[in-house]
């Protein structure tokens, strides 16, 4: 799934960002999805927001733990065999559980992420399915301009990064170009970490593959080859 390693990565700012609640079940539903427990996680998600009905935390949790469920249903079903209306009811109800949490916040930072978060589910392309793109390109920059009112260059990239997937997934290359530059912009102006480099030899792969689809051939080896020297530098 293409979108589950991004949300799984920002886990550790969400826990930490915004207001700390030491609520067990809150922070017993944040731990479950982290360790990649998602079936443990959705069960102290509900006992959260049972208990904490107007804790913007606790929907948020569990519309995060619906959402990796969902994004990994090759850990509990077999996908050539699940029904994949059933399967989306945990997309649904991650989007139901999210929007509540943005019911109940009115802080820029808990909004950020929720946005972004809202982004992913709408935008998660599970078995060719891309029919709310468009909606999540409304999210996605409502998280990307509070990402920079707030000066968070990490949300800022994560978001760059999802709108230039769905702009190469929609056809749209010339749209998912630009924001491919924006997101090389702005990592190459953070500190100079492994990670960085990994992500930026990623876009530079993805830049290689839209200008071979565009038809350009020598631009293309050109990204292809800087990906490859990147990556081979950081071993």
């Amino acid at each position: 799934m293409k979108k589950v390693l991004g949300s799984l990565a920002l886990f550790g700012i969400l826990a930490t960002g915004g207001m700390v609640y030491a609520q067990q079940e809150i922070d017993a539903c944040w731990k479950l999805n982290n360790d990649f427990d998602f079936e443990g996680a959705i069960k102290a998600g509900k006992l959260a927001v049972k208990k904490y009905p107007k804790n913007s935390k606790a929907y948020q949790c569990l519309g995060l733990a619906y959402y990796n469920y969902y994004t990994h249903a090759e850990m509990y079903f077999d996908i050539r065999r699940v029904n994949l209306n059933y399967l989306n009811k945990f997309r649904d109800l991650a989007y139901k559980n999210m929007k509540k949490a943005e019911s109940l916040t009115d802080n820029k930072e808990d909004l950020m992420y929720i946005y972004k978060q809202i982004g992913d589910i709408l935008s998660v392309d599970y078995l060719g399915s891309t029919e709310k793109y468009d909606d999540a390109l409304l999210y996605y920059n409502k998280s990307l301009n509070l990402a920079k009112e707030l000066n968070n260059t990490d949300i800022q990239a994560a978001v760059l990064k999802s709108i230039a997937d769905i702009y190469n997934n929609k056809g749209e290359l010339d749209k998912a170009l630009s924001y491919y530059e924006k997101y090389l912009s702005l990592e190459k102006n953070e500190e100079k970490r492994k990670d960085t480099y990994e992500k930026i030899a990623t876009i530079y792969t993805s830049m290689g593959e839209l200008y071979k689809n565009k038809g350009d051939k020598k631009t293309a080896k050109e990204y292809y080859t800087r990906a490859y020297n990147l990556y081979k530098s950081i071993g």
